[in-house]
């Protein structure tokens, strides 16, 4: 399946801040640097999706914010775990992002 990703690279935290049903934002705490936000991409992504990062083709966007990725799976799927995963915009946390996780 085809997903559009618009990533913020060098953020203070790691998570997805919305999901609209067609582009997915994530902020990363990787920097873009030599494809270290790229790696670090595909390994929450992967983690998210419960598949290998090696298994999620980056299509296009290799030096940019707004990325097209191939992820393995239906699209039905795919949209399922988003959606459950996505932050609640009627929630006052929901700027908090889900899977956010500190700096290491």
């Amino acid at each position: 399946m085809k997903l559009r990703v618009h990533l913020t690279p060098n953020a203070r935290t790691t998570g997805i801040t919305s999901w609209d049903g067609d582009v997915l934002r994530i902020r990363l705490h990787a920097p873009p640097i030599e494809g270290r936000a790229n790696r670090a991409l595909c390994q929450f992504l992967g983690a998210l999706f419960q598949i290998p990062p090696t298994a999620i083709t980056l299509l296009h966007g290799s030096s940019g914010k707004q990325k097209l990725l191939d992820i393995p799976g239906d699209r039905t799927t795919v949209h399922a775990i988003l959606q459950r995963m996505a932050p609640d915009p009627s929630r006052p946390d929901a700027t908090d992002g889900i899977g956010a996780s500190a700096p290491s």
